[in-house]
């Protein structure tokens, strides 16, 4: 044990405080009327006073009182024996569920190594964008999520399970590993002191994806004929064809556009004209046909259209007011 700020300890002096108000005792004199002193004559008086503690539970909550004032001070801690390097921490068996491992039997193989990591005492995870502890049944049919996780979100998930269960852990990592999902930066990336982390990947080779890789659009339109539709067309690890790309509306397609995409490169469509009710209309860009990987062939917006509204304004800068309006209402 030990003391941030030992010097408060010396606080505690002041319990003699209480001792000396309990122990101090005002001596009354009772006073008797006499008709003479004549017959009294002076004499010196040895008084003898015992003094002795009263009131002991009021003196004991005193006491406990100004010494916890002074612990609380002085900042008391516990000496505590760090894991040391290389000591076996709890077992964690985590499969990655994110969107990639769609693709062929990634999470099939995933499922068969977690199996095989599984010893008596270990526990099982699983991961997409946020870490879930589960069962092995479970962990057994762990099936893909839409959404896509970061390396970094793992880290940052780990440090917390470890500081909540104040034990070292011993991670395997059953993913893909795919490069988008590495942080900013390798600090990013450490665990907990006496941790460590055993990388399993099920990648395989590369396999060609497409995807609908962002989509630029109006949030608010007034006249749909005018508005535009950009979207990116991406391939990884593909050769150099011509993909479709559907603009739908509320699910359904109301204009195709071809692209060119060079090889494991980018292409640009834009489609014009949006027709689209009053109100919100959740809207989207897919490719025809899909490929292996579904997440990620399907790029989800939503447009609002709505009519103009007349404001009457009076004032001296008309030009400014009316350049404001134009910035905040362009590409609608």
């Amino acid at each position: 044990m030990g003391l941030f700020a030992p010097w408060f300890i010396a606080g505690l002096g002041l319990l003699g405080l209480p001792v000396y108000l309990h122990l101090l005792k005002r001596h009354r004199s009772e006073t008797q009327q006499f008709s003479s002193l004549m017959f009294f004559e002076k004499s010196t008086q040895a008084n003898l006073r015992h003094r002795r503690l009263d009131f002991l539970v009021l003196l004991t909550a005193r006491l406990a009182l100004l010494s916890l004032i002074a612990l609380a001070f002085a900042q008391p801690f516990l000496w505590r024996a760090g894991a040391a390097p290389g000591t076996a921490g709890t077992r964690l068996v985590i499969v990655d569920t994110s969107a990639s491992m769609g693709f062929g039997d990634r999470i099939s193989r995933a499922r068969t190594e977690a199996a095989r990591l599984m010893t008596p005492g270990s526990k099982a995870a699983l991961f997409d964008s946020r870490l879930r502890l589960t069962t092995p049944p479970e962990l057994a049919r762990a099936a893909v999520t839409g959404t896509r996780g970061s390396l970094g979100e793992l880290a940052r998930a780990l440090r917390a399970y470890q500081e909540t269960g104040k034990a070292p852990l011993d991670v395997h990592f059953i993913s893909d590993l795919q490069r988008s999902a590495m942080p900013p930066g390798f600090s990013d990336l450490r665990l907990g002191p006496g941790s460590s982390i055993t990388l399993h990947p099920v990648a395989g080779s590369p396999e060609p994806n497409w995807t609908v890789e962002s989509v630029t659009a109006p949030s608010r339109v007034r006249d749909g004929s005018s508005a535009k539709v950009q979207a990116v067309i991406a391939g990884f690890h593909t050769k150099a064809a011509k993909v479709t790309a559907v603009l739908e509306v509320n699910g359904r397609p109301v204009a195709r556009q071809p692209a060119q995409v060079p090889a494991s490169g980018r292409a640009k469509v834009e489609f014009t004209g949006l027709d689209i009710p009053y109100g919100f209309a959740q809207c989207a860009v897919s490719l025809e046909p899909g490929d292996s990987l579904s997440a990620d062939d399907r790029y989800l917006f939503t447009v609002e259209r709505t009519d103009p509204l007349r404001v009457a304004f009076s004032g001296r800068a008309p030009l400014f007011f009316r350049d404001a309006l134009d910035a905040s209402t362009r590409g609608a």
